[in-house]
């Protein structure tokens, strides 16, 4: 297994292409020792012809190799498939996975049989309408363009998504994913040097699965709306929230908070967390169950989200979230940081969500 595992390294096209070279080659040998072959066992005049052992070995040993190839092709493109690029940011943003001189989509791209790229710049200042910033037609759009492609490509191998957009818009966006129909994986690509990109898998969790609600509640005194808050810390700018928190819900209504984190150290460690395939996957899982617990227990209040969150946990909780038989998104707002005004913005991003900002008490 180490000469397949030192074969599949490197530029899947590249690799594609000298496997396919490699079993076009031996094939027609193949073909040419089986003629010979074929012709040694003829009846034939000369009373001392014989069978040629050495034509013999070759037939049996290009079989082999054409038959290996073959196999290593098939296995290529069934772990590598197709990268599906889907990016959505704001005008005034940076891709930060271009930052230093490095292009982390493009290192992914090559580990991938082809790319499919949606990708959108939008302008959150010209969107903002009554002090919300309303996406949700844009998060259709790149959510129906994101279906219709995984639906049109027809290789045999695995999907791959790679989201680069806020949490509201990949919660949004995940929810249009078919992914029940194909295997698919979500790739994190990393924006900072010296990251490798970390991958895991879309499961379906049945309803029945999700775990207990187990976030951490707190009531924030002097609070004069009934909203529930949740706070989704999962990555070290989650200090930003965490240590103002009561300050930041208790503007916004909230009487009752709920924490979801994996850790507190995530909250309250000095160094960001480079979470694994693995780690964000076991994210995904519970946020999303957790989310839907908090939902159900209060399906008719008005529920404030505020998250830090990896864009990957973001798109995978998403499209856990439709599969459930809640409404989620009614009366549900996400709250944006803007940096410049410190101040936390409601997202629209799907259309039951309220198109109003939050009413003061």
């Amino acid at each position: 297994m180490r000469i397949f595992s030192v074969l599949t390294r490197g530029n899947v096209s590249k690799r594609v292409r000298v496997v396919s070279l490699v079993a076009v080659i031996f094939g027609a040998v193949s073909t040419a020792m089986l003629s010979l072959f074929l012709e040694d066992l003829l009846p034939k005049t000369d009373l001392n012809a014989r069978v040629v052992l050495m034509r013999v070995a070759v037939l049996v040993v290009a079989l082999i190799v054409v038959g290996f190839a073959v196999w290593l092709r098939y296995g290529v493109r069934q772990t590598s498939g197709t990268l599906f690029s889907v990016q959505v940011l704001d005008e005034g943003m940076r891709d930060r996975t271009q930052e230093q001189g490095g292009n982390s989509r493009a290192i992914a791209a090559k580990r991938h049989m082809s790319i499919r790229v949606v990708h959108r710049w939008i302008d959150f200042d010209t969107n903002t309408v009554d002090g919300v910033i309303d996406l949700q037609e844009q998060c259709h759009e790149v959510g129906a363009q994101l279906q219709n492609l995984v639906s049109t490509t027809h290789d045999d191998g695995r999907h791959s998504v790679a989201p680069v957009m806020l949490w509201p818009i990949a919660m949004a966006v995940g929810g249009y994913l078919p992914a029940r129909t194909h295997d698919f994986r979500l790739v994190e690509l990393p924006t900072r040097t010296g990251k490798s990109a970390e991958e895991f898998n879309l499961e379906y969790v049945a309803e029945a699965d999700i775990p207990t609600l187990t976030a951490r509640t707190e009531t924030v005194e002097g609070a004069l709306g009934k909203r529930i808050g949740v706070h989704i810390g999962l990555t070290k700018t989650a200090q930003l929230v965490h240590h103002r928190r009561f300050e930041r819900f208790r503007e916004l209504g909230v009487r009752t908070l709920y924490t979801i984190s994996e850790s507190e150290d995530v909250l309250t460690g000095e160094d960001e967390p480079h979470l694994k395939g693995a780690d964000l996957e076991r994210c995904a899982r519970l946020v999303a169950g957790q989310l839907a617990g908090i939902k159900k227990q209060h399906p008719d209040t008005e529920l404030v989200v505020i998250a830090q969150m990896p864009k990957t946990v973001a798109f995978a909780v998403g499209w856990q979230l439709v599969q459930y038989r809640c409404a989620f998104y009614r009366h549900t707002y996400l709250m944006h940081f803007d940096q410049p005004t410190d101040a936390f913005i409601p997202m629209r991003v799907r259309p039951a969500q309220p198109s109003t900002a939050i009413r003061s008490e």
